[in-house]
């Protein structure tokens, strides 16, 4: 808290509000601490969101401003004055329909200093539906990959097996600033090789007490078959290279050996 000492902004503030000061009054003007936030739900399920702050003399104005810099113009304002030092708290709330995200900045201002103080709140938020992608690596893994955005604060990953067993060995997570202010995920579970079945990935917004999931069916059984069927047809075609490769040679054999005795043959006539 700042306090303003001189006279002559005493005297301007006398002039601005033409009213006679109490006892005092140069002394107790003062800026108020930084904006502080909470929120709420209303009956109609809005979600409300308060500034809040204490310690103004006179009695501040307040502005919202979206993270896109446009002012918000449908807010309340109210100020109580503390009946002991005669300083001012200011709240101001502004509705939003539940399930509503972004960034928003309160601005308190002081007439008299033409100074102010801000802060920036973030709406907590669900992020965007989790997708999952998958590859088999040439040992026959699985990798599982869980991808989201748009996420604050930031929340908890989890993976789940078919029975609800959470699962937690080889899983690496991933946690980013998003384009939209939030938070990215990316959670990667690697599976021992043979493992099939499903898996879910789960991301849970600890303020909101919500989440989303994503439930993932592997087949690596499937994936063993193929690649088994794969090996049988490649050795059947690889012994029918060879029948016929042991043919086409017999053949030649057979051929030159009717050329030697064709020759053979007419040379005793000629003797």
């Amino acid at each position: 808290m700042k306090y303003l000492n001189s006279g002559m902004n005493c005297f301007i503030f006398l002039l601005i509000h033409l009213v006679t000061p109490y006892q005092g009054c140069c002394a107790n003007t003062a800026m108020g601490h930084p904006p502080r936030f909470y929120s709420f739900v209303t009956k109609r399920n809005h979600s409300v969101l308060i500034c809040e702050s204490v310690g103004w003399y006179p009695a501040p104005s307040v502005t919202w401003q979206s993270r896109s810099g446009r002012n918000i113009t449908k807010y309340s304002q109210t100020h109580e004055k503390d009946s002991r030092d005669g300083m001012v708290r200011v709240r101001s709330a502004i509705e939003f329909p539940t399930g509503s995200n972004g960034s928003y900045t309160c601005s308190i201002w002081n007439p008299l200093f033409h100074q102010g103080t801000s802060a920036n709140y973030t709406l907590p938020s669900l992020g965007l539906g989790p997708h999952v992608e998958s590859r088999v690596t040439g040992s026959g893994r699985s990798v599982l990959t869980c991808q989201s955005s748009g996420w604050n604060p930031t929340p908890e990953v989890s993976w789940h097996n078919e029975l609800g067993h959470p699962v937690a060995k080889s899983l690496q997570t991933e946690l980013s600033p998003s384009s939209d202010g939030g938070v990215s995920v990316r959670s990667t579970l690697r599976l021992e090789a043979g493992s099939n079945g499903n898996y879910t990935c789960i991301i849970w917004n600890p303020t909101l007490k919500q989440g989303l999931s994503h439930r993932f069916t592997v087949l690596t059984s499937r994936y063993k078959e193929i690649r088994s069927h794969w090996y049988a047809v490649g050795a059947i075609v690889s012994a029918a290279i060879i029948a016929v490769a042991a043919v086409i040679k017999a053949k030649s054999f057979i051929r030159q050996i009717k050329k030697e005795r064709k020759g053979h043959s007419a040379y005793s006539t000629a003797e």
